[in-house]
């Protein structure tokens, strides 16, 4: 709205700060009018417009940008050009051609790089000439865009720039020919190795490797004794890549340098050609004074297959003491590849680390072994349940509910053995793993319905009603006789969850226990049952002396709907109480509406 505004109600610099929001919003809708505003009479707002249609990439903005090519404001061009490189548009491209004959070299630069994005061949001849512009920053813009198309016609140019005047673009011709992967540039690139320039060297190098010409091995051998640090940790890692077996004495030698990167590099490379006289150096580095040499020769030696070997067996269990948490899961994840009876003990003491991440990779490794009694797993995750951090406990839960599917009378006992516990919260979550365990837990609570400890048969009892299945109910009609009143309530409650038609005789009976929480929960249930054989008994306790038992009892005769129940329902509507009122206006209401149904058919 604001940039339909008359300009006399938009300062230029408020227009500005518009077209710039209009960018980074990205909304379709603002195209027109940034288009629109690359005619404006203020640079400042062409330019903000370029830089916006250049954010937004839409191919509709390529024909507007390519006549801002000709602004006459050099930074408006520049940013044109950058703009179109973005939209990467090979409509673009003849414009862009033009522009890298600009009187303005940063236009010609962006116009180079802006071709190298598009990447199309029809421009690769003219980037080729622009290789004797007069401004470097203009030849190396042209050499890293050459670098991007990868033409076959852009490597002896490519490689007449490796002589360059200018450093930036000798470093921008290596990495370009690197990308090409062309066997003609491996001389240019061995002799540009003597470069005075070391940036230049490191890409020469890093070039070669690329290629992985064995041509190249020797005088890399050479770059290992470079003054450099970067240019001999790139000769090393330029090995690993052409695997020439000629580079594995001089990288043995490199595993002694004093430079501990390059002796880390030289362990890598080593492990790339996979040659055994590398086995007794990389044995030796694994007591280097720096961890992460040792870690990298360990593991190029489990590469090479020397699992058993037993040094690295023994580094790898010493990995586990290392001060930093991500160390000590490598040390698992390599000892779990290893895989023999030598690594258990330590694994085990790794279930008792101060990091969590460590303790349940360490429990992975030792399921993944079969080692789930020897390890006490089923222990340990008990216990993590109890965590005071709500990630481990959920990780507990999930693998407790897993290795539930694989041992289910372990993990029965140890939740059962929780159920009897003081603490609720124990109880509370040991309950809902046996849940969410299901089906192979029924057993195991049916037997637990006989424990001595009554909170045990109340929680045995609560899960199987939640559990549903019907085999749990012969089990817990006899358990309706339970000495234990809060077992009684809660077994009930379950049969409610089952609905089990077999378990309506017996919940008659439970309707007139002494306790009053299981009359109305045996009520509850035969509501949930819906047998008509319950109509009679539950209208007898409609008198209760206990309101729960009232109320919950009017609420089951709603949901059986028996006729039968009208007239005493009628009578309970005088009820002391207003809560057993409305229950009972709604079971009257129920059973209405199942008469009117009942006649419309």
């Amino acid at each position: 709205r604001s940039l339909k505004r008359p300009g006399f109600f938009v300062s230029t610099s408020d227009r500005q700060y518009v077209v710039w929001a209009l960018g980074r919003a990205g909304e379709p809708q603002a195209i027109e009018l940034l288009i629109k505003e690359l005619r404006h009479k203020d640079v400042g707002v062409r330019l903000a417009a370029v830089e916006a249609l250049g954010h937004f990439r839409w191919p509709v903005a390529v024909e507007p940008l390519t006549v801002a090519l000709k602004d006459k404001e050099v930074s408006v061009r520049c940013n044109a050009a950058w703009a179109l490189g973005q939209i990467k548009d090979r409509r673009a491209v003849r414009s862009l051609i033009v522009a890298l004959k600009d009187d303005d070299s940063s236009v010609r630069f962006s116009a180079a790089m802006a071709l190298g994005q598009i990447q199309d061949t029809s421009a690769v001849r003219y980037l080729i000439e622009i290789l004797k512009d007069e401004d470097s920053q203009v030849r190396a813009g042209a050499v890293k865009a050459l670098g991007q198309i990868q033409d076959a016609n852009s490597v002896k140019p490519l490689c007449d720039a490796l002589k360059d005047d200018d450093q930036d673009v000798r470093s921008e011709a290596a990495q370009a020919l690197g990308r090409l992967k062309d066997l003609a540039a491996v001389q240019p690139l061995i002799e540009t190795l003597e470069d005075e320039d070391s940036y230049v060297r490191r890409f020469a190098i890093k070039a070669l490797g690329m290629i992985k010409s064995a041509k190249a091995t020797e005088p890399l051998i050479a770059a290992l004794k470079d003054v450099d640090p970067q240019v001999r940790l790139e000769a090393a890692d330029a090995f690993g890549q052409i695997k020439d077996k000629r580079a594995v004495e001089p990288l043995i030698v490199a595993l002694n340098h004093a430079d501990s990167r390059l002796r880390l590099h030289a362990a890598k490379a080593l492990g790339q050609i996979k040659d055994e006289r590398a086995v007794e150096p990389l044995i030796a580095a694994l007591k280097d004074d720096n961890q992460r040499v040792q870690i990298e020769a360990a593991e190029t030696l489990m590469d090479f297959g020397k699992r058993s070997e037993p040094r690295v067996v023994e580094f790898w269990i010493g990995a586990l003491k290392y001060e930093h948490w991500v160390t000590r899961i490598e040390a698992i994840e390599n000892l779990e590849k290893i895989n023999d009876d030598r690594i258990v003990e330590p694994l085990i003491v790794a279930l008792q680390d101060e990091n969590w991440r460590v303790r349940f990779r360490a429990a992975k490794t030792l399921l993944n072994m079969g080692k789930i009694k020897d390890a006490g797993l089923a222990e340990f995750w008990m216990r993590s349940l109890w965590d005071d951090n709500p990630v481990v406990r959920r990780r507990a839960e999930e693998d407790l509910l897993n290795l539930g599917q694989r041992d289910t009378e372990s993990v029965a006992a140890l939740l059962v053995t929780a159920l009897k516990d003081e603490k609720p919260h124990v109880r509370e979550r040991a309950a809902l793993v046996l849940e969410k365990i299901g089906t192979p837990m029924v057993q195991p609570l049916i037997v637990t319905l006989n424990d001595p400890d009554a909170r045990a048969r109340q929680g045995a009892a609560s899960v199987l009603g939640k559990i549903k299945d019907k085999s749990a109910v012969e089990p817990l009609i006899a358990a309706l006789k339970d000495p234990n009143s809060a077992v009684r309530s809660q077994v009930a409650e379950a049969l409610s969850g089952i609905k089990a038609i077999e378990a309506v005789e017996p919940l008659i009976i439970a309707i007139k226990d002494p306790d009053a929480d299981v009359r109305y929960k045996a009520a509850q249930a035969l509501g949930s049952i819906r047998d008509t054989r319950a109509v009679e008994p539950l209208i007898a306790l409609l008198k209760d002396e206990n309101t729960s038992v009232r109320w919950f009892t009017a609420w089951a005769l709603g949901q059986i709907k028996d006729e039968r129940a009208i007239e005493p329902l009628k009578a309970a509507l005088d009820d002391e109480d207003p809560g057993v009122q409305k229950s009972v206006s709604s079971a009257l209401r129920q059973i209405y509406q199942h008469q009117s149904k009942r006649n419309r058919k």
